[in-house]
């Protein structure tokens, strides 16, 4: 999972291209549609917004950037999604 933490680091100074990664329409839902290639096809990965967190309310995997903007959730979330159980290491 390392190079996905260099993939966030790589994002963090380019907010335009977190737009084209992450939906960010505004909805009443909590839902979030994020753009991935998986096996060279376009997916469009929804998720919603809860995130596992600590009793001191502090996300359990990716933390917020600069702690306010949850984009580092959101796409952990999603790539995790993509990966399915092949993301464990056993």
């Amino acid at each position: 999972m390392q190079y996905f933490g260099v993939f966030l680091c790589f994002l963090a100074d380019k907010p335009a291209l977190i737009k084209k990664i992450i939906n960010t329409n505004e909805n009443s839902y909590g839902i979030h549609c994020v753009e991935a290639y998986k096996e060279g096809k376009l997916k469009h990965i929804f998720i919603d917004d809860y995130i596992l967190c600590r009793e001191n309310k502090k996300p359990v995997f990716s933390q917020p950037h600069k702690n306010i903007y949850m984009w580092p959730c959101i796409l952990e979330k999603a790539w995790l999604k993509i990966k399915g159980n092949s993301a464990r290491k056993v």
